[in-house]
């Protein structure tokens, strides 16, 4: 296991960070998962595939959609609390989730239909993942796709944009992975090793939510993780309290207005003869 990966285990196997997870972070629109499909669909058009396979799955969230289009989706995570996080509830009879590493796949050379990896490539080694992947995949159909969202957009309260920015880039200065900025930069300087790709930029998550939940959401912030492990107070009490009082003051209710930017990243494994 790479280091990266290895504070990735230290910081996200809590069972309080693993409930914080499953319960506050954004879900993703069907329409990302449609977007994947159409991709696959491209060499390969059938009803339904074989395998999937989910590296990075947190407690399932990115993993359960594909159940529907795959007789066996597979999530896999480093992180144990994440994993029984994700099991309390069994809603698909095809998925499993079990402790696993994407730079060591449990699968058979050229049999997945499809390798996903959401919002957690940035802790993977990459030459190790990017090898992997090409050995797994089914040549000629094989699809990897990279995905994520950038961090929130608060739409209706610049002050409250304010305050979010500050304890992202001020309190937490420090606490984030050395390769935070990959969120930073949406992936955007992330080449995969297939000529047959593509990126997508179209979608974003939006809605609106509680302070309580806005700040369930900051909870679930690795760095977070890692600044309460290093410090006695909790930064995000201050936070909350603040933002409470811009809310109110402007609307007089505590309702956060959020946008998240989406980017998928689609490659195809060439076939044998293909170069």
């Amino acid at each position: 296991m790479n280091d990266i990966m290895s504070r990735y285990t230290k910081l996200f196997s809590g069972v309080d960070h693993a409930k914080a997870y499953a319960r506050y972070r954004p879900t993703y629109p069907a329409e990302v998962y449609e977007q994947i499909l159409q991709f696959l669909t491209g060499k390969d058009d059938r009803v339904k595939y074989d395998l999937a396979v989910d590296v990075g799955c947190g407690s399932g969230q990115s993993t359960k959609p594909l159940a529907r289009y795959f007789t066996q989706v597979i999530g896999l995570d480093p992180s144990q609390g994440q994993i029984q996080q994700g099991n309390e509830k069994k809603e698909n009879a095809n998925v499993t989730l079990q402790v696993g590493s994407g730079e060591q796949l449990p699968c058979h050379s050229n049999s997945v239909d499809l390798l996903t990896c959401a919002q957690s490539f940035h802790w993977l080694d990459e030459k190790k993942f990017f090898a992997e992947a090409d050995r797994v995949l089914k040549p000629g159909t094989g699809c990897l796709a990279l995905y994520g969202y950038g961090n929130s957009i608060i739409t209706n309260n610049h002050e409250v944009t304010k305050i979010c920015h500050d304890f992202y880039q001020g309190t937490l200065k420090g606490y984030w992975s050395d390769r935070r900025w990959y969120i930073d930069n949406l992936y955007r300087h992330i080449t995969l090793p297939y000529t047959d790709q593509m990126r997508i930029d179209t979608i974003t998550i939006e809605g609106s939510m509680s302070l309580d939940s806005y700040i369930g959401y900051l909870s679930s912030w690795s760095a977070y993780r890692a600044y309460l492990q290093k410090n006695s107070d909790d930064p995000l009490l201050d936070v909350k309290a603040r933002m409470l009082e811009a809310l109110q003051r402007a609307s007089g209710n505590d309702t956060i207005e959020y946008t998240f930017p989406i980017f998928i990243l689609l490659g195809r494994k060439p076939g044998e003869n293909e170069n």
